[in-house]
């Protein structure tokens, strides 16, 4: 799950168990933006790509375990 968080970074949460509880927020980094795409790396962290404010592609990634 991803959204812009209220400081117009990109935050996401992750399904913790299945059928089960979620993550807390993590912020991703950047500044702001629209038409994020997500996707899992090969270590099971989050990576994103989206639109900035400034219309240039920005990539952010989970630092933290999934």
């Amino acid at each position: 799950l991803a959204a812009l968080l209220s400081d117009g970074k990109l935050g996401v949460m992750s399904q913790v168990v299945p059928n089960g509880g979620w993550s807390g927020v993590q912020a991703l980094g950047g500044n702001g933006g629209t038409q994020p795409i997500l996707a899992a790396n090969a270590d099971g962290h989050i990576e994103a790509f989206y639109v900035g404010t400034d219309t240039a592609i920005n990539h952010a990634w989970q630092l933290s375990p999934p």
